[in-house]
């Protein structure tokens, strides 16, 4: 090493390299952000091996994030948790070998049993389980109970809050009482979530350790081997997941804190060899060891993040009104808005209530949410309100109007009546008001994993009208939410999971699976094609009522979309060309169809050049009424191009023919196969005619016109034919009608090529 002498002289370029590099690792050793708080938590006597009740004991987080001074609160503790404030807290201590619940000061001063004496048949491991979210409610449950218990902290007065269907051993409740989670003991086991107002219990996951956010958003769990630990949104889906070295258990929320959890890491399963009570922020990660050599219980532990306030009040005032509501987005189904966030300066804002009407539609903890499940072109009002901590409401925002969005069917999607297959192994039907065709389906066996042979099913042959890459959807009700999935088959392939919608369970909805869209049956040729119906998980309330299949991928179903029972093709057959034909530009060919004139009174005909894409009118100058000599018989001299669009040299080429107006996809028909046509392009006149679909009525009063290439006049008639409303267009237009009053009203739009009429109403 060179040793620098005191006399003036140039550090050499290596030791101002070694400072650079200590002074940059210096730069990046940052101190460990201190977390501010208190922790009430049980353990096992000093000398004692691990037992289930212990010492309970106050600690607050000082500097370094480690605990302070121990402040004793009571013996043979099992089950504590803060109040609402932290001014107090509530804990079940056993007594002559029995339990009872002690309210008392923070401190563990002014104890007060409100309850004593309680005898169950449950474990001691599961004991009386507390949680206190609630200012005048404290709810617990004990082992193998099917009911939850309120009972008041000052009073003792006690109710049951809620009976569910399973049997379980540990409840937790979000600070607004509505939404609860439980660890299920009897009859199934696993992880259940509740919905406190309607009764919807479902089973999110497996393992054990539930505990449920203060806003009701998240809740938590460790798997069945006690190495992870997984976060899940309210509907199931992973938020995020933790592997640890150790094993891990019982990992509380914060009681008053969305980021915070606290937990107990050990080196064996029991929990019998020293262990160390640790908290996490799960959004950022940050992982702090608060404790070393310690043991603990299996449920005596609350985590109070940041200073409590020394008035003892409980915040009563609500958060400000949210403003600036906006639409950001909507589609047929769905319409999503944003807002300015709202302030509480006492407790915080927890969450927003996304309102329809006066019902509450979508629960947010951020400034923007999606409403689902809408009908299509319907026009709502929506509003927003902003819950704190002390579960008060704020006034709603100003509403808006929004209106999801006018998609069109589109063109090749099929209904199917799920009540119309061939049931098998026990599918059954089921009658219920909200089901479209009045029966709806439903299994009385069924399989998790995989589709079994004795699995109830029902079998539908189906017949699509082009290849394509076809997408499942169905109309679903699961009344319980507990059974809430089908199995999807084609031609004998492999089943996908169909519904599981957690997110929508007390209506009727439209769902693939779950909130991910429609199921991709893979690519399937045009034809018949054979469609299996399983049920994975049986009930009499687990309902299917129509089928949807559609080649468009983004494409959502309505109710209003529905027509059942329709063959396709029943009204107006093409006879010619109808597959295989080869022609040339020039030729004139003879169209020909047959129809029920009893259903179908004037059609048009169409033709498109490249494989159903796209559609181009044939008869430009009129639709063909049955009265005419071309009816069933029309000749048509093939030309060179058609609106803009080169006829020679296709390959693939059908004919369409379809009512004036057609109701549904019995009022229209295809080639069964694709025609050629080739030749040398001649000269022709490209002028399009106007659309058969140029007239279109949309949501908020407007007419939508579109006159094809050349300038169009369009005049609206009342019904005494006096024209209310005139002008040119040349493009594609919208009308506005808002100075119309409510009646009927028949647009004309006309140009050189073609009159056309359409008849509409102009509602209240």
């Amino acid at each position: 090493m060179q040793h620098i002498s005191r006399g003036k002289q140039n550090m050499p370029l290596r030791n101002k390299l070694y400072i650079f590099i200590l002074f940059f690792i210096c730069a990046q050793i940052q101190p460990v952000p201190a977390v501010e708080g208190l922790i009430l938590y049980t353990r096992a006597p000093s000398g004692s091996g691990y037992t289930y009740e212990g010492d309970l004991l106050l600690s607050q987080m000082v500097s370094g994030n480690e605990l302070g001074a121990d402040l004793l609160i009571d013996t043979d503790v099992l089950s504590a948790q803060f109040s609402p404030d932290c001014q107090h807290i509530a804990y079940v201590r056993l007594r002559n070998g029995m339990e009872e619940i002690v309210v008392a000061d923070r401190t563990g001063t002014n104890k007060q049993v409100i309850k004593d004496s309680i005898s169950h048949p449950g474990d001691i491991r599961w004991c009386v389980y507390l949680c206190w979210r609630l200012p005048d409610k404290i709810i617990y449950s004990y082992d193998r109970s099917t009911d939850v218990f309120a009972i008041h902290p000052v009073t003792g007065e006690e109710s049951v809050f809620y009976t569910a269907q399973v049997g379980f051993s540990k409840v937790s409740i979000d600070t607004a009482g509505l939404r609860m989670t439980v660890r299920a003991r009897t009859g199934y086991n696993g992880v259940y979530n509740i919905d406190v107002a309607s009764g919807v219990e479902r089973q999110i996951a497996g393992g054990c350790s539930n505990w449920i956010s203060p806003n009701g958003l998240l809740m938590t769990h460790c798997t069945g081997g006690w190495n992870d630990y997984v976060i899940r949104r309210w509907n199931g889906d992973i938020y995020k997941s933790y592997s640890l070295q150790d094993y891990t258990h019982l990992h509380h929320w914060s009681h008053n804190s969305n980021e915070w959890i606290i937990y107990q890491r050990s080196l064996d399963t029991k929990l019998n060899t020293w262990c160390n009570l640790w908290i996490q922020n799960i959004e950022t990660g940050e992982n702090i060891q608060l404790t070393t050599g310690q043991k603990y219980n299996d449920t005596g532990r609350d985590f109070w993040v940041g200073s409590v306030g020394s008035s003892g009040q409980v915040d009563s005032t609500p958060p400000s009104v949210p403003q600036n509501l906006a639409v950001v987005d909507s589609t047929g189904s769905m319409i999503e808005v944003t807002w300015n966030a709202s302030t509480d300066a006492q407790s915080a804002v927890l969450y927003y209530n996304v309102y329809l009407g006066d019902s509450i539609a979508a629960r947010s903890p951020d400034t923007i949410a999606a409403v689902e499940g809408l009908q299509r072109s319907t026009t709502y009002t929506i509003s927003v309100g902003a819950v704190n901590a002390s579960n008060y409401e704020s006034a709603r925002s100003a509403s808006l109007s929004a209106a999801t969005t006018d998609e069109t069917l589109p063109s090749g999607t099929i209904f199917i009546a799920a009540e119309e297959g061939l049931p098998a192994n026990g599918m059954s039907n089921h009658s219920d008001a909200g089901a479209l065709t009045g029966e709806a389906i439903f299994g009385t066996t069924g399989s998790a994993s995989a589709p079994q042979n004795t699995d109830s099913k029902s079998t539908y042959t189906i017949s699509l009208e082009r290849t394509a890459t076809w997408h499942a959807w169905g109309r679903f009700s699961f009344s319980d939410g507990q059974a809430n999935s089908y199995w999807i088959a084609v031609n004998g392939g492999a089943a996908q999971r169909f519904g599981n919608g957690e997110h929508n369970l007390t209506n009727w909805h439209w769902e693939g699976y779950m909130q991910e869209g429609g199921v991709s049956l893979g690519r399937l040729d045009e034809g018949d094609h054979t469609l299996e119906i399983y049920t994975r998980e049986p009930a009499g309330d687990n309902l299917l009522d129509v089928i949807c299949l559609t080649p468009t991928a983004n494409y959502t179903p309505a109710d209003n979309d529905v027509v059942i029972g329709v063959t396709p093709g029943a009204y107006v057959q093409v006879v010619s060309p109808n597959g295989d034909e080869q022609y040339s530009v020039g030729d004139a060919i003879t169209i020909t169809w047959q129809a029920d004139q009893s259903k179908i009174s004037m059609v048009d005909i169409f033709i498109s050049p490249d494989e159903g894409t796209t559609w181009k009118i044939v008869n430009a100058d009129s639709s063909i009424k049955r009265s005419s000599p071309l009816w069933g018989n029309y000749t048509w001299v093939i030309p060179a191009e058609i609106q803009g669009v080169s006829m020679s040299q296709n390959m693939q080429c059908f004919i369409k023919i379809e009512d004036y107006e057609p109701q549904n996809d019995a009022y229209i028909d295809f080639s069964d196969a694709g025609f050629t046509i080739g030749g040398t392009s001649v000269a022709t006149n490209p002028d399009g005619p106007i659309g058969r679909q140029a007239v279109l009525l949309r949501a908020g009063g407007q007419l939508y016109i579109n006159p094809g290439s050349h300038p169009a006049e369009v005049e609206i008639l009342d019904v005494h034919g006096r024209t209310v409303l005139g002008r040119m267009v040349t493009q594609r237009t919208n009308l506005d009608l808002k100075s119309l009053p409510p009646a009927a009203y028949v647009a004309r739009i006309r140009n050189n090529h073609r009159i056309l009429r359409k008849l509409f109403v102009v509602p209240d």
